[in-house]
């Protein structure tokens, strides 16, 4: 049934509201796109002008430098001074031939003048000429005879004529910038070097700073004359402009600036060595021109991403009424309101303060009950149920319980006097405290009400300071009038051992017999030779071995052996509570690899703490066998699923360790508790392969591949697939592939 909304007030007004909501943000992203985009425009166009005129500068001014050094070295050289000139024919074949030189090693120079006072010619790197025929031949627009005449024959210092039209052999235009140095004698000038110098081989320069812009670059000299510009714009001759330049002080400058009405980006770069002005003007609205374009395609992806949000909103908060509704009936029938009348807000804000309060209820009872999950979660460890330390702080962590020490081991406080519960719960408090800082210490009472078991972590194993602690603990209890006697672990680095490291406490506590109560009793220091009574090797993992494969006459030889050796050899009661935990341990272990392996549910094993529940061992291996034997039936139930996976762990095993110069069919068996035999045969069943075959065919596939993919050498190959000897290696894949390693490269490629 379709449900349909009667827009009322409180929907338009939550309407308006998300329609504000969106709309907003929308304006002040695009506001801040768009002005980024703008600055980000602005910067990159003045900092590539500002980097393109610096380049500009520095390449002119080198070109200017190197003119310079020319005339400096025309001045130097004494055949071209005028009273070595005898004949005029001479003179001039002396002066070509010099000036030639410098003329063709400088692109940048059309041609050299030499003007020596006193003199009618003018003597260049191509032929000599008097005034009327350099006037005829180079006829300068704007540069009269007279007034050509005047400048060279009164030169005093260096003269730049800026870029002008020449008409050369009278029907050839070129503009030319003219730079006229003096040709010193002594202390006298008596001469000039006038240099032809082409515009183009400057603006060829320029144009690289506004190729993109289609603006305008020109040079000013040091009276804000222009030397040379690129477009002979009209504001250039403007007063204006000539005034603002003239109030522009700073080597580098940057300004936007109108001109007859127009915008232009201004980038000015000074020469300190030529005091050449290099100015570059953009003009903004060629610039902007894609600013435009994109704020018109940002407002109207706004418009477009608005209209769609109203729509989405409008439908969505129809559909979204559905569940709204069904919420509202489910809490009406949860919490069945007394009001009538209410709406659906009112009624859900009932829901959660009821909720609420429930939940403040529940969380007080689970607080209550932190201090049993805490004695859980300890009587679990010491039960060996936790594997390691992140184990430990992820079961804790939902009740305030981590450990960040890497050294554990168990203390045993035993109490006497302890007649009431108030008084038992004090005491443990007690210890918490005083066992803390720099230990962390975590606590429980034992089944035994007189013993509380600690779990002690540290940094270190440093006895002396745990020695000083369980002192000033004892002292505390005396100045209490109690009795306490503490028996003490060796310390673990892994917690999976405190197992262990309990069998010893209560073995510490156990010897007050000897040493008498209100002591401290360290397990290390109880002489005990374990040397005589080591278990039987290997015989805890041929158990683990034997009920895999659900060999169930394995199984019960081995536990009658076990059960033999503590008879016929009488170790010490604590050798054997640990060889009896250890063997519960290993079937543990056994049984839990299995049901991860295949979830099968089995009977728990006794634990540390049930250990003294039995009166003999025989009745703790009576149990251990019937479970063991359950294990094995059902595994002999599920032969073949159980020998396929194990056949699937013994390949793995061989593609992941064929290359290791440890790997050998010894090695497999030993890993997998086999006979060589055994093992050989049972690979060739499940593969069809033996594992020399197998292994061979991997290393030659390793090879292959390593041969087609990378530029390792033969020796580097067979060593890296497990062939120590290259010749093994060369005659072995020869004889399967047909070819030799190099030859199989060879022909890849090709």
């Amino acid at each position: 049934m379709k449900i349909r909304v009667k827009p009322t007030r409180l929907f338009v007004n939550y309407l308006i509201s998300y329609v504000g909501i969106l709309f907003i943000p929308l304006i002040i992203i695009g506001a801040m796109v768009y002005s980024n985009f703008v600055n980000i425009l602005t910067e990159e166009i003045i900092t590539n002008t500002l980097n393109n005129l610096s380049k500009v500068q520095y390449v002119i001014d080198g070109n200017l430098t190197q003119i310079e050094k020319i005339s400096n070295q025309i001045n130097l050289v004494p055949k071209l001074k005028s009273y070595e000139m005898h004949y005029h024919w001479i003179k001039a074949d002396t002066i070509r031939n010099t000036l030639c030189h410098y003329v063709t090693t400088n692109k940048d120079i059309d041609n050299i003048f030499i003007y020596y006072h006193g003199d009618e010619y003018l003597f260049s790197s191509t032929s000599s000429y008097t005034f009327p025929m350099f006037k005829a031949i180079y006829n300068y627009t704007d540069w009269s005879m007279e007034d050509m005449y005047e400048d060279i024959v009164e030169l005093k210092q260096t003269q730049l004529r800026p870029s002008e039209n020449v008409i050369y052999n009278k029907d050839h235009l070129k503009k030319y910038i003219t730079l006229l140095y003096p040709l010193n004698k002594n202390t006298s000038i008596e001469g000039t070097i006038i240099f032809m110098i082409p515009e183009e081989s400057f603006q060829s320069v320029l144009k690289d700073t506004i190729n993109t812009y289609r603006g305008n670059s020109f040079i000013l000299d040091g009276n804000n004359n222009i030397v040379t510009c690129l477009k002979d714009n009209p504001y250039l001759r403007s007063n204006d402009f000539t005034s603002y330049l003239k109030g522009i002080t700073a080597n580098h400058y940057t300004e936007t600036v109108t001109l007859d009405n127009e915008k232009y980006f201004l980038t000015y770069v000074k020469s300190p060595q030529t005091d050449f002005k290099y100015v570059s003007m953009v003009p903004i609205d060629k610039v902007m021109g894609k600013v435009k374009h994109t704020k018109y395609r940002i407002f109207y992806s706004l418009i477009i991403i608005l209209a769609v949000g109203i729509i989405v909103i409008y439908y969505t908060m129809h559909i979204n009424y559905t569940p709204i509704k069904q919420l509202k009936n489910y809490a009406v029938n949860l919490i069945k309101p007394e009001k009538q009348g209410m709406n659906a807000i009112e009624i859900l804000r009932s829901t959660m303060d009821t909720l609420t309060s429930e939940n403040n209820q529940l969380s007080s009872t689970i607080k209550d009950n932190t201090s049993a999950a805490k004695d859980y979660l300890l009587f679990c460890l010491f039960k060996g149920q936790i594997d390691s330390n992140e184990d430990f702080n992820k079961k804790g962590k939902r009740i305030n319980l981590s450990l960040t020490k890497s050294c554990y081991r168990a203390i045993l406080f035993k109490l006497n006097g302890l007649n009431t519960k108030e008084k038992k719960i004090y005491i443990i408090e007690q210890l918490h405290i005083l066992s803390n800082n720099p230990f962390e210490a975590f606590g429980r009472e034992l089944i035994d009400e007189n013993n509380v078991i600690f779990l002690l972590a540290s940094d270190d194993s440093d006895i002396e300071i745990l020695q000083r602690k369980l002192l000033s603990i004892q002292d505390f209890f005396k100045e209490h009038d109690l009795i306490i006697t503490i028996g003490v672990g060796n310390s673990y680095t892994e917690l999976n051992q405190m197992p262990n490291s309990y069998l010893e406490a209560c073995t510490a506590i156990d010897y007050r017999f000897v040493k008498g109560n209100d002591q401290i009793i360290y397990y290390n220091e109880i002489v005990i030779d374990s040397s005589k009574f080591v278990k039987p090797p290997n015989d805890l993992n041929k158990l683990s071995v034997a009920i895999k494969q659900g060999n169930t006459e394995q199984v019960d030889q081995i536990l009658v052996n076990i059960l033999s050796y503590i008879k016929d050899n009488n170790p010490p009661l604590f050798i054997v509570k640990r060889l009896c935990y250890e063997l519960i341990n290993s079937v543990t272990k056994t049984m839990n690899d299995i049901n991860k392996e295949y979830a099968v549910p089995f009977k728990r094993l006794p634990h540390v703490f049930s250990l003294s529940e039995f009166e003999t061992v025989d009745h703790l291996t009576k149990i251990i066998k019937r479970v063991c034997i359950n294990v094995c039936s059902y595994i002999n139930d599920n032969q073949e699923m159980f020998t396929s996976e194990l056949a699937n762990q013994v390949v793995n095993y061989v593609k992941e360790n064929y290359s290791s110069c440890d790997f050998s069919v010894k090695s497999i068996a030993q890993k997998f508790n086999m006979s060589v035999p055994y093992l050989s045969q049972f690979f060739k069943n499940h593969t069809n392969l033996t594992i020399q075959d197998c292994t061979t065919s991997l290393k030659i596939d390793k090879a292959k591949e390593l041969l087609i993919s990378t530029k390792m050498t033969i020796n580097q190959i067979a060593e890296e697939v497990g062939y120590y000897n290259v010749t093994s290696f060369i005659r072995r894949f020869k004889q399967l592939i047909g070819t030799t390693p190099g030859r199989y490269r060879k022909d890849y490629r090709n």
